[in-house]
């Protein structure tokens, strides 16, 4: 009995150091990391050599990623069959750093995409950003900014109300936009995002159908936009421009979800996304 024990004991730091495959390439991507920082340091952002260096670490990272997340056969019309990496910088400055870990699949204009990575490398993702329920990840816009946009913003202006599939344990999808500056502006895209077979699907695509324009969301904009111009030109330390629009913004949106959900189109848009949400891969 006495050596079984010895024999079980001895097993206990191998099976404690085995590591899961997202742990490996979380652990290798770390290590990338700095290997780039210092290769910064010593070559400078704008020299042919760091530019090479930059680039095979990101191919590297994302041959493990091919392994780890796998290719998908995806029903979404117009993306590529040959995925890359959704994160392609590993510089810590530059714009787009610690996006989501995946692959993402895109059409030619890139107005079509999708993002797919494993349940382990969203969780990571989330502890890195201090995220928490990913029912709530899902249904907030900023995750999409964070995650799969790196130069521009997102704003949700109506949520679609879709049936999760039935193998799903989260899905979301919602009617938006995506800018660079303040305001609120014409939505055009599909946003969905699946937690289905040990991965994650965040999808992006063209709505079908155009909903507005609304005069009283415009209404609602106008005049915040003209109390906002008037504090920036009277410089006022009393009233935020900036903060005046962002509110107005977000009035303008909450006005736009109400008057949408109204129209003959919005069960278009949310057909569009159950369509798409029920055709993506299971397994």
């Amino acid at each position: 009995m006495k050596i079984l024990w010895i024999a079980l004991l001895a097993l206990i730091p191998a099976a404690a150091a085995a590591a899961s495959p997202e742990q490996n390439y979380l652990a290798v991507r770390d290590a990338q990391i700095r290997k780039v920082a210092a290769a910064e340091k010593k070559m400078g952002t704008d020299s042919d050599r760091f530019t090479k260096f930059h680039s095979d670490a990101v191919a590297e990272l994302e041959k493990q990623l091919n392994q780890i997340v796998g290719t998908s056969k995806l029903a979404v019309p117009g993306v590529k069959a040959t995925p890359k990496s959704n994160n392609e910088t590993l510089t810590e400055h530059d714009q787009g750093f610690d996006m989501l870990d995946g692959l993402v699949y895109a059409s030619e204009d890139y107005k079509t995409q999708v993002v797919v990575t494993t349940e382990g490398l969203f969780k990571a993702w989330r502890r890195r950003h201090k995220w928490k329920e990913p029912a709530k990840v899902l249904a907030d816009e900023t995750f999409y900014t964070q995650a799969v946009s790196s130069d521009a913003t997102l704003s949700k202006y109506a949520e679609l109300p879709i049936k999760k599939p039935e193998a799903a344990s989260a899905a979301y999808a919602m009617f938006g936009g995506w800018a660079q500056d303040v305001g609120p502006w014409e939505p055009d895209e599909l946003v969905m995002s699946v937690m289905q077979g040990g991965k994650l699907y965040v999808v992006r695509v063209p709505a079908s159908t155009k909903l507005g324009p609304f005069p009283a969301c415009q209404a609602i904009w106008d005049k915040a936009d003209r109390k906002a111009n008037e504090a920036f030109k009277q410089k006022s330390k009393v009233l935020d421009g900036s903060k005046i629009q962002e509110e107005g913004a977000a009035a303008f949106r909450r006005c736009f979800a109400e008057h949408a959900v109204k129209e003959k189109g919005f069960a278009d848009l949310v057909q569009q996304a159950q369509a798409i949400v029920d055709a993506l891969p299971v397994k």
